[in-house]
């Protein structure tokens, strides 16, 4: 192959040297002739290496089975977006049905809610006074049960009569405040016209549990004696639970008064409710 390529080249150098010269011209056309047909040229055999087996490996395999998994999740995923899709134009569509709903129908439904609600009120208050006509008629009876009993006691003769409504009992007598305000050398009187006594003595005991249920200023027969500079009881006795008053106050005639938690002294001129006693029906028989 190599003795034909060199034959031909022989050959055109040959034929170029008994062919008459050219002028300028024709011989750039012929040059452009050759170089726009190649043609005429020999063509060179390609190397051995390029001629080898190609590799398998260099060609893309059609693998089916790792596909198919993909193509299922793309499925699902544009059903779920068609149903998610779907389900919003739905409720899209019920708000703006009910956004063009008239103000009447807006308005009927208000007052629906008003009247129910007013008649939930009406029977919440008709059952709460129910409850308290209930507990009213129950505790009468109960009180009228209670004198029955302690009228058939009393005159059965072994029955100790407990005080009175709104007095308290402490051991074997009964207590409580004037309904009307005076003086402190004025409470003996008060009590007195209610067949009581005003409280004459009593310990720290006594005083602790009077100072539970009274809520205002109430005198009891204490006052501060300027000659032995101490607290008495008008009966005489000592009282020893009040310190003795501030010097500014030594010129006044001072009294002793209760109340819920502390207990002071005022001028006896003071108007101030009364503490009575009165033993009950079993001590003073």
């Amino acid at each position: 192959m190599e003795e034909s390529s060199i034959m031909n080249t022989f050959s055109i150098h040959d034929q170029k040297e008994s062919e008459p010269p050219t002028t300028a011209q024709e011989t750039t056309e012929q040059e452009v002739t050759t170089l726009v047909c190649p043609s005429s040229l020999p063509l060179t055999a390609a190397p051995d290496e390029e001629w080898a087996p190609i590799p398998n490996d260099i060609f893309f395999k059609d693998d089916t089975t790792t596909s198919a998994p993909w193509g299922l999740v793309a499925v699902i995923l544009g059903i779920l977006s068609l149903l998610l899709m779907i389900t919003s134009i739905f409720f899209g569509y019920q708000y703006l049905q009910n956004i063009k709903q008239s103000p009447s129908q807006v308005d009927g439904f208000t007052k629906e809610l008003e009247s129910f609600h007013n008649k939930v009120e009406n029977f919440t208050g008709q059952l709460k006074k129910m409850q308290e006509d209930i507990l009213r008629d129950l505790k009468i009876r109960i009180e009228d049960l209670f004198d029955i009993l302690r009228t058939r006691k009393i005159n059965q003769g072994n029955y100790s009569e407990p005080c009175l409504k709104h007095w308290k009992e402490y051991k074997d007598k009964c207590y409580n405040e004037t309904l009307k305000i005076g003086y402190w050398s004025n409470c003996s009187d008060l009590c007195n016209s209610m067949n009581f006594t005003f409280l004459q003595s009593g310990n720290h005991m006594l005083m602790e549990f009077l100072m539970t249920f009274t809520l205002n200023d109430i005198w009891i027969s204490v006052s501060y004696e300027q000659d032995s500079k101490e607290w008495k009881w008008r009966s005489g006795s000592y009282y020893p639970f009040l310190k003795s008053p501030k010097p500014e106050q030594d010129l006044k005639e001072l009294c002793v008064y209760i109340k819920l938690n502390p207990m002071g002294s005022y001028p006896c001129d003071e108007t101030l409710s009364c503490m009575c006693e009165k033993k009950t029906f079993g001590a003073e028989n």
